[in-house]
């Protein structure tokens, strides 16, 4: 990304992995739901409760560290089997690199990045933005809004996923201290503050060499009436191969 975006190599780099919790069972859902701000109304036609809630690598609603003013390099994933994510910012923008993967700079080199106050992601989808930190002693969170899916459609509500904080003091979760069953929680979840992960340094490569040598292999794709073909040979996958 430094390539199309240069700023991003000194900025401090954070990802995020969003994922869907289930409280279906959960006997203490209804105090989760209030925990991540589960508006009482929804959006869409749903008529059942909320199913789902978000945590963000592993954790439920922590807490992301950003001084006032400072200049983070998020890359957001929505990793969540169904549900979509309408991100915001309290009072803040996304100043959009990419989206799934794809530098903005790649089509439009005089364009290398897009500022918005919202960006929807659809499961899988990723996006990868700079943020600046809120002004000091004022409270922001990153949240979601929510997203109508329609009659037939899960629901998908509005909530915080996270709060923006200038000191990291421990923000107690009702996982901690409400006795819930820590079962179904992921052993390898990470803390309870969103990693800032050290960044690969990786070293610049010309392409023009590349784009005047002849291929060293060429794949051929096919198919008729029989199958699909790769460079002329009828491939039958069985399994175990």
């Amino acid at each position: 990304m430094e390539r199309y975006v240069p700023e991003v190599q000194r900025l401090r780099e954070r990802v995020i992995v969003v994922r869907g919790r289930s409280i279906e069972h959960d006997p203490k859902a209804e105090e989760l739901r209030k925990y991540v701000e589960i508006p009482s109304t929804t959006c869409g036609g749903e008529a059942e409760a909320p199913e789902e809630i978000f945590t963000v690598n592993g954790a439920l609603r922590p807490q992301i560290e950003i001084a006032p003013k400072e200049r983070q390099f998020w890359r957001v994933v929505n990793a969540s089997a169904d549900r979509y994510l309408d991100l915001q910012l309290d009072g803040g923008l996304f100043e959009i690199v990419a989206l799934d993967g794809m530098p903005l700079a790649y089509h439009d080199p005089q364009h290398p990045t897009r500022t918005t106050n919202h960006v929807l992601l659809a499961p899988a989808g990723r996006v990868e933005a700079i943020v600046t930190g809120p002004a000091l002693r004022t409270h922001a969170a990153l949240r979601t809004s929510c997203v109508n899916t329609g009659p037939a459609g899960d629901p998908n509500p509005g909530m915080v996923l996270g709060d923006l904080v200038q000191s990291a003091p421990e923000r107690p979760s009702p996982d901690q201290h409400n006795g819930l069953d820590q079962s179904n929680k992921d052993p390898r979840a990470e803390p309870e503050h969103a990693a800032a992960p050290r960044r690969p340094l990786y070293k610049p490569i010309s392409l023009e060499p590349l784009k005047k040598r002849s291929p060293s292999f060429t794949v051929i794709f096919t198919e008729d009436q029989n199958g699909f073909y790769i460079n002329g040979k009828n491939l039958r996958w069985t399994q175990g191969r």
